[in-house]
């Protein structure tokens, strides 16, 4: 099939400079940002003209200016929340959570459940059971901690599966959804802990995109999804690109370097310089995504929304 070119600039809507972000997390009209070889966080007020601000000293709070000193924050990998003022801090290098309360001036550490990680990646807080859920990349492994009786529990024990190399779980509509970047595929679970599907590159429907089936899921590394229940998938082997499927497991579309692929169209995007994407949002019209080899986070026009 012929794509037809439609070049059209106002698809991205910023484009913001940042060294080597390897996770990105939206709260509150804020954007959060981590480099793992940082000593710091920084996080970007959305709604005040996309100022910067940065986190070295969880004490000190957040600050606009330069910090010359040695920050407490050296590899986070990985930011989740209960609220504004109640945040979790995940270092993979340093293999440990840090929970911080900005309001109380509170520090944290769980020591039994730091003691056994070997390299966490991602963290998400499910706050209908107060647990959070730790992919321990290293580790090959996804803990659940429940925050009330401080108990930890094996999900590859709960759910029969031995992982390789997990680097994200999530939840959705009581859905555990496990990326596990070896196994090359997406494990889909309930709340029951019962194995209900799968995405891989056996199970999608690639219409007239075949030629990213070769290579696909090839190194995943973060998946988000949509309220319409379309998944996001950004993979950084080959293909280099994130991919849109429905829930149907059609691929609808391809966002990669300086293009996106949607249906019989090609939007053509000379400054959508992507390279190794290793994580992003999806927020109600838009899509934020961390372009890490180009040190770049790019705010484009989600296309796909209500896509059929």
């Amino acid at each position: 099939m012929t794509f037809n070119s439609l070049a059209d600039e106002k698809i991205i809507k910023k484009i913001i400079k940042a060294k080597h972000i390897y996770g990105l997390s939206y709260y509150d009209q804020e954007l959060y940002l981590s480099n793992v070889f940082n000593d710091y966080v920084s996080k970007i007020e959305l709604k005040k003209n996309y100022k910067i601000k940065k986190l070295k000293k969880l004490s000190k709070g957040w600050k606009s200016f330069n910090l010359t000193n040695k920050g407490e924050l050296y590899g986070v990998h990985s930011i989740e929340f209960i609220d504004k003022n109640k945040l979790f801090f995940l270092s993979y290098l340093e293999k440990k959570i840090i929970f911080y309360d900005f309001k109380e001036n509170k520090k944290k550490d769980y020591y039994k459940l730091n003691k056994i990680l070997k390299g966490p990646s991602h963290i998400f807080y499910d706050k209908d059971k107060n647990n959070l859920l730790i992919s321990d990349y290293d580790g090959s492994e996804v803990y659940q901690f429940n925050l009330l009786n401080l108990s930890i529990k094996k999900l590859s024990n709960l759910l029969n599966v031995k992982f390789k190399k997990p680097h994200m779980t999530i939840k959705n509509k009581n859905k555990f959804y496990i990326l596990d970047t070896k196994l090359k595929k997406i494990i889909i679970a309930n709340e029951e802990y019962d194995l209900i599907d799968e995405i891989n590159k056996e199970n999608v429907y690639f219409n007239d995109k075949e030629h990213f089936k070769n290579k696909f899921l090839q190194e995943p590394v973060s998946i988000k999804i949509d309220s319409f229940g379309n998944y996001y998938i950004a993979d950084v082997g080959e293909n280099n690109c994130i991919y849109i499927i429905n829930k149907n497991k059609k691929l609808i579309g391809i966002i990669e370097n300086k293009k996106i692929l949607k249906n019989n169209f090609v939007y053509n995007l000379k400054n959508l310089n992507l390279n190794k994407i290793y994580d992003l949002s999806v927020v109600n019209e838009d899509i934020f995504i961390a372009s890490t080899h180009t040190n770049s986070v790019f705010q484009i026009k989600n296309v796909f929304i209500n896509n059929d």
